[in-house]
């Protein structure tokens, strides 16, 4: 076999591999979530795996598991095999999608590149609403309890039976009562360690914290009243945010239009006949290959620096 002939079956290979690999991940996700896997595993002689650890709120460990539960897949304590896995499945898909549109070999080196920006893209998106979803209620939340803490002054109690009346579907009711738990149990040492998981969430739920903080150390009329301001404001900021954010969408729109647009010109370009042999020089493909890397990493900078800039 000569180097044309390697070069022409080594990403069919790869595309080949990737997409086994995808269907043995998803396999083993779906025999996880049989009731009966443990008597399964039990009668072949296998060990029933401990259970993972939980992910810190914020963490890539999280994020990664949020992202595959989103589609009804449960990863946990397998994050870093499923996370390559899709890299590998997503790499075929643009390999197999490049090979059948006859795009020139040098571009298919693009693909590994443009897999990673597509699948660390639906991570990041799946993350802000996640975390959009946990600010939504923080107001409603912070206002009850500073009018429950007027009757009962016992902050514990206060944020359980408060975060009993969000929304269970949505991820605040659970990081309060937990809140709750750990303030009970640990003190301030506890708080201060949610105050810093709070901070890699989201600054409205580090302000939401700190002001609850203050009360249970503190307490007093003064203290209460600081609570409830905060709640005002942070409804103004939050309302604020998601004009900005909605400005921010059709902007983004925008340029998945161009995107798109520009990505039929050139697959136009590589399949007429005209314009193709002009497309097979190794100046005109090298250009396209450094082209579509730096476009992937120019979309995925320019969006963390807009959502930087909207938090």
């Amino acid at each position: 076999m000569n180097l044309n002939e390697f070069l022409l079956w080594l990403p069919r290979l790869l595309a080949a591999g990737a997409l086994s690999a995808g269907g043995y991940l998803t396999l083993s996700l779906l025999l996880s979530r049989r009731r009966y896997a443990s008597r399964i595993l039990a009668a072949f002689g296998a060990q029933e795996r401990p259970a993972p650890l939980a992910a810190k709120m914020g963490s890539q460990v999280f994020k990664v598991r949020l992202a595959f539960r989103a589609y009804g897949l449960e990863v946990a304590g397998r994050e870093t095999l499923a996370l390559w896995t899709v890299y590998g499945v997503g790499m075929g898909l643009l390999l197999l999608g490049m090979m059948l549109g006859q795009v020139p070999k040098i571009l298919w080196l693009a693909a590994p590149f443009l897999s990673y920006f597509l699948c660390n893209g639906i991570i990041a998106s799946r993350w802000s609403q996640y975390r959009q979803a946990l600010e939504q209620e923080l107001p409603t939340f912070l206002l009850r309890l500073s009018s429950y803490l007027q009757a009962n002054p016992n902050l514990i109690q206060a944020l359980d039976e408060v975060a009993q009346g969000l929304d269970p579907s949505k991820p605040l009711q659970s990081w309060m009562r937990s809140l709750a738990d750990d303030l009970q149990k640990g003190g301030v040492s506890a708080l201060q360690s949610r105050e810093q998981e709070a901070g890699a969430v989201s600054p409205t739920l580090l302000l939401a914290v700190v002001e609850i903080g203050r009360v249970w150390q503190t307490g007093g009329q003064g203290y209460l009243h600081a609570l409830k301001m905060a709640a005002e404001n942070m409804a103004t900021l939050l309302e604020t945010r998601a004009q900005a954010q909605a400005v921010a969408a059709g902007a983004w729109g925008t340029a998945r239009t161009i995107l798109i647009a520009l990505s039929i010109t050139l697959g136009a370009t590589l399949l007429n006949p005209v314009s193709r042999p002009a497309m097979q020089t190794p100046l005109i493909q090298g250009a396209l290959l450094f082209a579509l890397l730096w476009a992937g990493l120019g979309f995925g900078q320019i969006k963390d620096l807009v959502d930087s800039l909207v938090e």
